[in-house]
């Protein structure tokens, strides 16, 4: 009877995994832009290029692009630019299922298959932007969920060699994203106090110390440390004239309290309140628990629908969701962890909820993108997918194995049920209507909006680009995805940064990479003051001005060359 129960959870951990893996591929094909997404994309261009991060790339976010830089270099040789963004995209769906398999193999050694599959869906599907792809914002998504099952395993089976995963896996999350540090660091602290001493210890700084001294070495041997100094000293100078950092968490603070206080989010925080008052009986408070996630789920669905495509509120970005049922559920999780007295839960609420409080603050202090986005999302993760565990582990013994079964089953399509809500840069899946396919977007479903864009952009470079030019792009980091070109810049997201970008005319000099051909966006330099007012305040353009003449217009575009040849309008053709 047990082994027959056992056989038949993992049938169901199997099912669910090819259904989790078929929605991952069917949401990389939906939604395309040439922000974000591909930004990250051309990093890895970039770098499969030989340019090295912090010395050619003045990036920090370049280091969370570096795992896919051995993929991105062969679709380079075989494929080519077409479809690499979507090619890239299932990379990363790869990689995620991997790390995946190895945190349910550690979050197995103490929660059922079927609960402790779903508790790792919930830390690692959902991804800020909606975005599936490599970067430095899903890098930390999965260091530290990685981190956290790995740890758990570590503290149920004394093993240091889970210990050193979980300490190379908090390593791998602060390259992708330095601003992890601090919860990375703190679950490495937590980690060595219930540890204690012996192998746990031992294979925690193995593996953590030895990564980042790997880490280390890389860049004495690449950039070096001055190289290091001078990316950071370049990111301050050029975001100075954003929000400080308090203002950035109080947005966060306001945001999250406006998104959570929402009208429509009454019975989900009518359900999470009974979850919490000590005088229900604990069966019911954990009925009520489990049912806030679906009741939050249709919720953020339900207002997605009524609002307009272009306007964002903050839920329908599954990785911000995913916030929001962690501070709804949370205070419901401790008490129910106390009542219990289970040691494995203790265990994973100790090893979650400090590092996610941290990590949310630490993320929220840095970004200056909306928290709609879910840019602090990654450490949060870990502590929603161990609350939704806990719930359903005692549910299971309040109520029985199936009613668990059923509670889980229904978290997780609300889950995918928002992920489907909405696509960065562009609305609901249903709502879109072209497929682009060519160039760099090949493959991807999107708007007619951005398809006019992309074939601007794609008709631009192949009438503009020769063979063996280099290439820069002012406010367009997406376009470096669309040739082989080499890129002649000191960093792909280069815009209107005024004086600080005097660093990349010291850059371009020093390196005698002066790009042979310049591409301006027209759209956002209109929206700057126009050329004569940029060219006045930014020392690049001014260079591109003074030495490369007039720019021509083109869709989309100002494009210079370098030996101040032009090429026939009619000669880029017209996209319809």
């Amino acid at each position: 009877m047990q082994e027959a129960r056992k056989r038949q959870e993992r049938e169901l951990v199997a099912i669910g995994t090819l259904l989790v893996v078929a929605f991952a591929v069917w949401r990389a094909t939906t939604g395309a832009d040439l922000a974000d997404g591909t930004h990250v994309v051309a990093l890895a261009m970039r770098m499969a290029q030989g340019d090295a991060p912090l010395s050619d790339e003045l990036n920090l976010q370049a280091l969370g692009s570096l795992p896919a830089v051995p993929f991105t270099w062969l679709w380079l040789q075989v494929v080519g630019v077409d479809g690499i963004v979507l090619a890239s995209r299932l990379f990363y769906v790869l990689f995620a299922l991997a790390v995946g398999w190895l945190a349910y193999r550690g979050l197995r050694t103490g929660a059922p298959p079927v609960l402790a599959f779903l508790a790792v869906t919930l830390m690692l599907l959902a991804t800020p932007y909606s975005l599936l792809i490599t970067s430095y914002n899903t890098g930390p998504v999965l260091g530290l969920g990685l981190a956290t099952c790995a740890a758990f395993a570590a503290l149920q089976r004394g093993s240091g060699r889970w210990a050193a995963l979980a300490g190379a896996a908090l390593a791998f999350s602060v390259l992708s994203h330095p601003a992890t540090l601090p919860p990375a660091a703190l679950l490495a602290i937590i980690l060595l106090v219930l540890a204690g001493r012996g192998q746990m210890v031992r294979g925690l700084l193995t593996g953590g110390l030895g990564v980042s001294l790997l880490i280390i070495l890389a860049v004495l041997a690449g950039p070096g440390f001055g190289a290091l100094a001078d990316t950071v000293t370049f990111t301050a100078d050029y975001q100075a004239v954003r929000i400080s950092p308090w203002e950035r968490l109080l947005r966060s603070v306001g945001m999250h309290a406006e998104g959570l206080l929402a009208w429509r989010n009454i019975p989900a925080l009518l359900l999470a309140v009974v979850a919490t008052v000590p005088r229900v009986p604990l069966p019911w408070r954990v009925v009520s628990a489990a049912t806030a996630p679906v009741a939050l789920g249709v919720a953020v669905i339900w207002a997605s629908r009524q609002t307009a495509p272009d306007e964002l509120l903050l839920g329908p970005v599954a990785s911000a969701y995913l916030v929001l049922l962690a501070v709804l559920l949370t205070p419901a999780v401790v008490m129910a962890v106390r009542d219990a007295g289970d040691l494995r839960l203790r265990r994973l609420l100790a090893l979650t909820l400090p590092p996610g409080v941290l990590g949310l603050v630490s993320l929220s202090l840095v970004s200056s993108a909306s928290p709609k986005w879910g840019v602090a999302a990654a450490p949060v993760q870990p502590l929603l997918g161990v609350g939704v565990l806990t719930v359903l582990v005692l549910l299971a013994r309040q109520r029985g194995r199936a009613v668990a079964l059923l509670a889980g089953g229904a978290i997780l399509v609300s889950l995918l049920g928002v992920h489907t809500t909405r696509v960065f840069w562009d609305p609901a899946p249903d709502r879109l209507n072209a497929r682009v396919s060519g160039g760099p977007l090949a493959g991807l479903l999107t708007q007619q909006a951005t398809q006019r864009e992309d074939c601007e952009t794609r008709r631009a470079v192949e009438g503009w680009v020769d063979p063996d030019d280099s290439v820069f792009f002012w406010s367009a980091a997406a376009g470096y995805t669309y040739s082989t070109a080499h890129m002649d810049t000191p960093i792909l997201w280069l815009a209107d940064f005024g004086a600080a970008n005097a660093v990349g005319v010291e850059w371009m000099s020093e390196q005698d990479r002066w790009p042979d051909v310049v591409f301006v966006h027209a759209g956002v330099l209109e929206a700057s003051g126009g050329w004569d007012e940029v060219v006045a305040r930014d020392p690049i353009l001014a260079a591109f001005d003074r030495d490369y003449g007039a720019p021509t217009h083109v869709p989309g575009f100002l494009v210079l060359r370098q030996d101040g040849t032009t090429r026939p309008v009619d000669a880029v053709g017209a996209c319809r």
